[in-house]
């Protein structure tokens, strides 16, 4: 009998994130921005918040915060205790960029995640 290996975890799949339930991982993010059609690097004071919501939800089920961004990359650590706050199911996920000098902009929205079972 041969077994079938389960899927990498964390995925993207079909432009969705995807991962196995309980799950515990690091996912590296790096952004590549532009302001008035100049290269931007996040300034110590910029905050990246990334939201992620149970489909059809209005409060999230958990946000990551950063400032101090080095390099425009973040990682986003799903350790056992943040991983658990999540049931299986689609979620939608956002990413704001709140600059050190007064504007809100959102990167990305309605982007879609979904926590799987094993089994």
């Amino acid at each position: 009998m041969e077994l079938k290996p389960a899927k990498s975890s964390p995925r993207l799949e079909n432009n969705i994130l995807k991962w196995y339930l309980n799950d515990s991982f690091s996912i590296e993010w790096s952004f590549s921005l532009t302001w008035d059609e100049e290269p931007y690097m996040l300034d110590e004071n910029d905050e990246l918040i990334f939201s992620f919501f149970k489909f059809l939800e209005k409060e999230p089920v958990h946000t990551f915060s950063f400032t101090n961004v080095q390099d425009n990359s973040v990682s986003l650590d799903f350790t056992e205790e943040i991983s658990k706050k999540f049931t299986p199911g689609v979620y939608t996920y956002c990413v704001k960029l709140n600059t050190h000098d007064g504007p809100i902009v959102t990167l990305y929205a309605k982007q879609r995640a979904e926590v799987e079972k094993c089994h």
